[in-house]
């Protein structure tokens, strides 16, 4: 059997975030082999860079297989994975196209792996191969796209979110790479936790202290009242004790709400694919290091997974104008 993953399928790469979110110091960068001169390994490569900042941005868990060859990782030319990938790009696409869009095809870990193996073993297969290619992929960009001559953005969600952490905090901290920092506007790492120890392995990046910061990286996990009512939020993979969290709406640390009508009004599908407008507030809770949205039902989106929140599936998708905005403002700051 081969399938694709639903909204959940974004999610699906939360399990080997449990051991990579506490922080450790994580191993020296490697590249992978696979030459990123290759078109064959984008799923989006702006044919020109007529915009003013670049947007390099990975994909999460879209694939879940049985065969043989695309375990543990997925193979690169699978074309149901790359139609996925393709399909997640398109989706985020009103989020992140005010930039040239960049985003790298790469042997991420088939979702089949989560119920085979320990939170360790699948932390190892997540950050071998499918970050190797990730620095690979981001080494091309680097030095033949971007060359430091442009402002860049990275962004992603779930296991995209762990490669471009790991970009911003491991690559970029690498003196190797010191420069490029200079045009690094911010790292969007939606639906992970990052920690204070992971961000200082890179001396000139910070997690972002308001609207307007540049070198920042940026990271919430979006939670439903319940799951914080009942404490089970402590179960979820994505949840670490020491997590930084920034709200989306109003681009603070604190707990000041934000107000729905400081939000956007977004369509998202239901649980039985019906059409649902919805006007999410946001507020941080600053004891869980959570994102909390209050005032939508949560039986739009049943609890399939003790391990992750209901809402784990609309990190993007319930701050998406907000974000695009705030992508364009940090962008801009390194532009003037």
């Amino acid at each position: 059997m081969k399938n694709t993953l639903g909204r959940i399928g974004c999610a699906a790469l939360a399990l080997c975030l449990m051991a990579t979110m506490g922080g450790a110091a994580m191993a020296d960068v490697v590249l992978s082999d696979l030459d990123y001169s290759n078109g064959a390994y984008w799923v989006a490569h702006a044919e020109r860079a007529d915009k003013p900042y670049d947007v390099f941005t990975v994909c999460p868990t879209v694939f879940y297989g049985e065969e043989a060859e695309d375990i543990p990782h997925v193979r690169i030319d699978n074309p149901v994975f790359r139609e996925s990938a393709a399909g997640w790009l398109k989706a985020v696409e009103p989020v992140i196209s005010g930039g040239n869009v960049y985003s790298p095809l790469y042997r991420q870990m088939n979702a089949i792996m989560l119920g085979q193996h320990s939170p360790e073993e699948i932390n190892a297969l997540s950050l071998g191969l499918p970050r190797d290619d990730v620095f690979a992929a981001f080494d091309y960009f680097l030095k033949h796209i971007n060359k430091g001559e442009r402002p860049f953005v990275l962004f992603g969600h779930s296991q995209g979110s762990l490669m471009v952490a790991s970009i911003a905090t491991q690559l970029l901290g690498d003196p190797a790479y010191a420069a490029y920092n200079d045009m690094h506007a911010a790292t969007y790492a939606c639906g992970i936790a990052v920690t204070q120890s992971q961000v200082d392995l890179n001396p000139q990046l910070h997690f972002a202290t308001g609207r307007l910061d540049t070198q920042a990286i940026l990271a919430w996990n979006t939670t439903a009242p319940s799951e914080i009512a009942s404490g089970e939020y402590k179960n979820f993979v994505t949840w670490n004790k020491d997590a930084l969290v920034i709200n989306p709406v109003n681009w603070t640390r604190n707990e000041l709400l934000a107000h729905s009508w400081d939000n956007q009004p977004v369509t998202i599908a239901g649980d039985e694919g019906e059409s649902l407008t919805v006007r999410p507030n946001a507020l941080v809770d600053m004891e869980a290091r959570l994102l909390v949205v209050t005032n939508v039902d949560e039986a739009i989106s049943p609890k399939r997974f003790p391990i992750l929140s209901r809402f784990h599936g609309f990190d993007v998708t319930f701050f998406g104008a907000s974000i695009r905005a705030n992508i364009e403002d940090r962008a801009g700051m390194l532009l003037k």
